[in-house]
């Protein structure tokens, strides 16, 4: 049997009595680093995950934005967590990549718990492969980015502070663009569709034909909303807008077919009845009118809207 030098022996329980205030010290790092920098981080995700509407950039479509917001926001996160697995576990009992995998994979699962939950807690939101993908792309490429730097021998203590400007700005720069652009509107860089129909009287009407502008169709019964600039934009994208690109005419009281034919309110159908401008969505589901309204110049059609522009006996609500 080989004996070990008494030395070795005290180092030995030197270092197995140190365990316990070792992992006592991570605990306590772990706790502070999540207060203070993942917790409200993954508060303002959670936020926004809940938020109908994002946020809008000026010129820019609201898919590519949404794109680009995912990826910022968990690349943000993943360096988050990197920082809190290298504050934590030193080296050499940690290797960088061992924070790279845990930075990328953690943020991933939570990119994708988020993006399920929303479709049950909010309206308007939907699951997106897409929106996962970017996710989980801006934690890798951030990560990856990180465990080049390390590995390289650069210094991270800049990336906290890199955390909180970015963070910051993005939550001045949503409460701007809330203030700013309205999310449910159309803007530069959109091109929303809206299936319509026209109907006099209770005949349908043919569709108009191909026309230019904002507020176009291409002669298959579709309006299509594309803001080219500040004069169809917004609440100024509205049906009376597309009716003037079509070379027609819609106030709230009357409507004016490309063909020339004029209706007013108060005008008679063929069965007697008293004719009114309006407007309603329709639902494929029930096949019935609803949000109806007598002021049709004035609505502002959104994406996949299914609209009935009609002169005749208001039916609806």
């Amino acid at each position: 049997m080989i004996s070990r030098p008494p030395d070795d022996q005290d180092e030995e329980l030197r270092l197995l009595s140190d365990l316990p205030s070792r992992s006592h010290e991570r605990n306590t790092k772990w706790m502070l680093g999540f207060s203070v920098t993942l917790l409200p981080w993954l508060v303002l995700v959670a936020v926004f995950s809940l938020i109908p509407d994002l946020p809008r950039v000026p010129g820019v479509s609201a898919d590519v934005a949404a794109i680009a917001g995912h990826f910022l926001v968990y690349g943000v996160l993943a360096a988050i967590i990197y920082r809190l697995h290298t504050r934590i576990w030193a080296r050499p009992q940690r290797h960088p990549s061992d924070s790279a995998f845990t930075a990328a994979g953690s943020s991933a699962v939570i990119g994708l718990v988020f993006e399920w939950s929303q479709q049950i807690f909010t309206d308007g939101r939907t699951f997106q492969v897409e929106d996962v993908i970017a996710n989980a792309a801006g934690a890798v490429t951030v990560s990856a980015v990180l465990l080049s730097l390390e590995a390289s021998g650069s210094s991270l203590r800049l990336l906290l502070p890199a955390v909180f400007a970015t963070g910051t700005g993005l939550i001045v720069f949503a409460a701007a663009s809330y203030l700013i652009w309205d999310p449910a509107l159309a803007y530069e860089g959109d091109h929303w569709h809206a299936p319509y129909r026209v109907v006099i009287c209770g005949e349908t009407q043919p569709f108009f034909p191909a026309s230019t502008g904002g507020l176009h169709t291409h002669g298959n019964g579709a309006i299509h909303i594309q803001p080219r600039d500040t004069g169809v934009i917004g609440k100024k994208a509205n049906l009376a807008a597309f009716f003037k690109s079509s070379d027609g005419v819609l106030t709230n009281s009357s409507i004016t077919l490309p063909s020339g034919e004029t209706f007013r309110n108060g005008d008679s159908c063929p069965d007697g009845s008293t004719g009114v401008v309006s407007t309603s969505q329709f639902s494929l589901e029930t096949m019935s009118r609803f949000a109806t309204t007598t002021e049709p110049a004035d609505y502002i059609p959104r994406d996949e809207d299914l609209l009935l522009i009609e002169f005749g006996a208001v039916v609806g609500n």
